[in-house]
């Protein structure tokens, strides 16, 4: 059963392409594009959701530090260095985000904070490079948003269901990020 699963994976990194490219740079594209990009969407989600399951702070730091990470990573862009392998970072923060939020303790904060902006960066990076500086503000409260999302989705399925649907949730966000490897 389990080598069906991965030879269906196999079979779909077409549709789960990450950036098959935009070709417009303005504002509804840049609103749009983290709700269906299928890499960001996931990745925000989980952000949000790990934020959740951290409580306080976590709440509120999580998808600050990932803004943050996105928005250097936007700068970085916009200044010509070359960002090889920015897509396989993203695919491959999704399988950590999602790794992450299935464990039965997460670490720490303090520890989560810089990797979740390292990951973003990459976001950033990738996705304000093709849509460009102007659409960044859009993208990023687009983001923001989703990010709230993924809170209230944790707060309910943790509240409806338990804390494992959480996780197993997690697990799930993991193998769609093996699949966009994959793709690669």
């Amino acid at each position: 059963m389990r080598a069906l699963a991965v030879l269906a994976l196999a079979a779909l990194p077409a549709a789960l392409m990450a950036h098959p490219g935009h070709g417009t740079a303005d504002v509804a594209t840049a609103l749009a594009h983290p709700w269906f990009g299928f890499d960001h969407l996931l990745a925000m989600l989980t952000v949000g959701a790990l934020g959740w399951r951290l409580g306080g702070h976590g709440c509120w730091a999580m998808p600050a530090a990932f803004v943050g990470g996105m928005l250097g990573g936007a700068l970085l862009s916009m200044t010509g260095m070359p960002g090889t392998g920015a897509e396989w970072v993203i695919s491959g923060s999704v399988l950590a985000l999602g790794l992450l939020l299935a464990l039965p303790r997460l670490p720490g904060l303090a520890w989560l904070m810089p990797l979740t902006a390292l990951m973003a960066a990459a976001h950033g990076y990738a996705h304000v490079g093709e849509l460009g500086l102007a659409a960044a503000p859009a993208f990023l409260t687009s983001t923001a948003l989703l990010h709230g999302v993924g809170l209230a989705l944790a707060w309910g399925l943790a509240r409806g269901l338990s804390l494992p649907a959480l996780r197993y949730a997690g697990g799930g966000v993991a193998v769609a990020g093996l699949a966009l490897l994959i793709g690669f």
